[in-house]
């Protein structure tokens, strides 16, 4: 059952039916667990995830499968709407959800809501890996280059989400006009920049 689950699973499906023991909900789950790993396709989970999810509402763990399976099928709005309802994931660290949210809101070009998701993600866990970089792009989008343009250089400053965070750092002075920040970044040699990048400073 489910043989290439993520690293933690079976420790989390452990805290799971302890959680449940002497619950009629273990059934339900256990049921639906295997109903889950013999379906074909994504369509066939989404029925039958759909269905539970409808016959026992007050259940995290249906919902979180449904939203990721709609994920999978880019039904974005859908997976938003699902995941939205999950104040204590079961499978999944509440980061990581808090993320997927951020990403699927902005897959729906929802950056303001996709904004607050990422932050609350970095407020639960700071060093969750790429979120900051990911947040900084979000609000580069948005046109909060000032922003943006710190929360770069303080992924530089940590070393970490590279070589991501560099690039956006030259796209956030190129947009901004900063040209000879953008050049002496460049030249200094310290990250690995895009070659398209690189000839738009040039």
């Amino acid at each position: 059952l489910l043989k290439n689950a993520y690293p933690g699973f079976w420790r989390k499906f452990a805290v799971l039916i302890r959680k449940h023991q002497n619950n009629e909900n273990l059934a339900y789950l256990s049921n639906l667990l295997e109903d889950y790993y013999a379906c074909q396709n994504e369509d066939e989970e989404e029925l039958l995830l759909l269905k539970f999810v409808q016959r026992h509402p007050n259940l995290n763990v249906p919902k979180e499968l449904l939203g990721f399976t709609y994920a999978k099928t880019k039904r974005w709005y859908n997976a938003i709407s699902c995941l939205e309802q999950i104040d204590s994931p079961c499978w999944w660290y509440k980061p990581n959800l808090l993320n997927a949210l951020a990403f699927y809101h902005e897959k729906v070009r929802e950056y303001g809501e996709a904004e607050k998701y990422y932050r609350q993600c970095l407020q639960e866990y700071p060093r969750f890996q790429y979120a900051l970089n990911n947040l900084g792009y979000n609000l580069y989008r948005q046109k909060k280059y000032n922003e943006a343009e710190k929360i770069f250089l303080q992924c530089l400053t940590e070393n970490r989400d590279l070589p991501y965070a560099a690039n956006n750092l030259i796209r956030v002075y190129l947009r901004t006009g900063k040209n000879q920040e953008a050049k002496d970044f460049v030249a200094s040699g310290k990250y690995k920049i895009d070659k398209s990048l690189v000839k738009q400073v040039e």
